[in-house]
């Protein structure tokens, strides 16, 4: 009986922001390093590897770590900086879309690790807020392309969770929590705005220190977000 009722939880769709997400089996974003081109676009490899993943059966796919920003990285990534990348990602989305699946995009900065900055309280405000923008036209780029939402990755040390986690900055965006979370929220609610109420915005967000990791799932509520995905 223990199995039975398991296995129908897992098989039980979900509906999310009109869509219907046919089972609780998720693909998580899982980077095949040596596949993306040198211009940082979509290659045959990637449709071949997502298509599979949508014919295997599962009910949410979501992307692997693209970047929202041409930066210089220390691993293979997607590009998501301008409309070039736009005719390959809609292939992408085309082909997952043959399958029943629902499909994001996660999309994150890397963060200090590939800045001149050590810090993220000396990241000029300019730069900071062109950061900032940089997601939100990455968002409204993957809607273009045909993806059902977005997952912001505030996880793993990446730019957003340097942002929530370890932050000093002596603007609205540093110091204390709800300072350090506004950057995330704000995200999540112009995300919304600009791609509109039935496009998902999903994020990966993670904290050492408990409390927080709390109070960033209630931010991330609160601001309009539709998945929580702990790491």
């Amino acid at each position: 009986p223990h199995k039975h009722g398991a296995s129908a939880l897992l098989a039980a769709p979900l509906t999310l922001c009109g869509k219907q997400i046919h089972n609780r089996i998720v693909v998580p974003p899982i980077s095949d390093f040596g596949v993306v081109s040198p211009e940082g676009r979509v290659t045959a490899r990637h449709m071949e590897r997502y298509a599979a993943f949508a014919a295997g059966g599962a009910g949410l796919v979501i992307l692997e770590a693209c970047s929202v920003l041409r930066m210089k990285e220390n691993r293979d990534t997607l590009f998501l900086e301008d409309d070039d990348c736009i005719p390959g990602m809609k292939c992408l989305a085309d082909a997952i879309h043959r399958y029943p699946p629902i499909t994001l995009v996660q999309i994150m900065l890397t963060g200090l690790s590939t800045m001149q900055e050590n810090s993220i309280a000396e990241i000029s405000r300019s730069d900071f807020l062109r950061y900032r923008e940089a997601f939100l036209s990455a968002a409204v780029r993957c809607k273009s392309a045909g993806f059902d939402g977005v997952e912001l990755h505030a996880a793993h040390g990446m730019y957003l969770d340097e942002v929530i986690e370890a932050n000093d900055r002596n603007d609205e965006y540093g110091g204390c929590f709800e300072n350090r979370v506004r950057l995330l929220a704000e995200l999540i609610a112009e995300i919304k705005e600009k791609c509109g109420k039935s496009f998902i915005v999903a994020v990966r967000f993670g904290n050492p220190n408990y409390e927080e990791l709390l109070k960033t799932a209630a931010a991330i509520e609160a601001a309009g977000g539709d998945l929580l995905d702990v790491s």
